[in-house]
């Protein structure tokens, strides 16, 4: 097993949910931008009625001048000109109502939408924990396997100390006393099963452990010695 590689089925829902959140969050941008243009539309449009009130005063103003006897007939063919073509801009460029109906229905879509992002964005947490809880599950049966491997070496060198001992110019290999090794559990279905009951902290503790405990491992480690042709008493 690679200790590094995530669950599939966990990781798969926390990718897909990641992306959900992501095709959400474009989503949201996508309705922002569109209700902004909209409101860009509402200023222009205010604008040009703006501009086309000012030419109908204008126009009024030459009308009176006109009745008054003045000739400004061609001032006013000119000035008619610019107002048809602002009101065919002003025609095109639609009417404030439906920019407001327009807004109106984005704002909404955008509302949903930005609940649809909470939902989701509550229910990331719990997704990563289950991915964080089922890596951890993996890592456990690891972790197990390898402490029981651990325990068998740590007997082992511990007997080949012990028979060291016996010899006059050797030096023991223990760093510390026997019983020096304690490998703490996890509160973890994989780990549960190897917990010590008397001492439900570890699942290997070997600090109750005297040299007579070591019996068995060192005849084993003897056994081992002569089927290889070592004489050892």
């Amino acid at each position: 097993m690679n200790t590094t590689d995530l669950p599939p089925t966990e990781l798969r829902a926390v990718l897909q949910h990641q992306q959900a959140m992501a095709d959400v969050q474009s989503n949201i941008e996508r309705l922002r931008q569109a209700i902004a243009e909209q409101q860009g539309k509402a200023e222009q449009l205010r604008v040009q009625v703006a501009e086309v009130t000012d030419l109908q005063t204008q126009r009024e103003d030459l009308l009176a001048d006109i009745a008054t006897g003045q000739d400004k007939a061609a001032e006013l063919k000119t000035l008619d000109a610019r107002l048809t073509r602002k009101k065919v801009d002003l025609q095109e460029q639609g009417t404030q109502a439906a920019i407001d109906q327009t807004v109106a229905g984005l704002t909404r879509k955008l509302e949903h939408t930005e609940g649809q992002l909470a939902d989701l964005q509550k229910e990331h947490p719990n997704l990563l924990r289950l991915l964080l809880h089922a890596h951890a599950e993996e890592l456990g049966e690891v972790y197990v396997a390898t402490a029981r491997q651990l325990s068998g070496i740590y007997d082992r060198l511990a007997s080949l100390s012990k028979l060291l001992e016996g010899h006059e110019q050797a030096h023991s290999i223990s760093v510390v006393p026997i019983g020096g090794l304690q490998i703490p559990a996890f509160r973890l279905e994989s780990v549960r099963p190897y917990v010590l009951s008397l001492n439900p902290a570890y699942i290997t503790d070997t600090q109750r452990r005297t040299w007579g405990d070591l019996r068995p491992f060192i005849d084993a480690e003897k056994s081992t010695l002569r089927a290889q042709g070592v004489q050892v008493n």
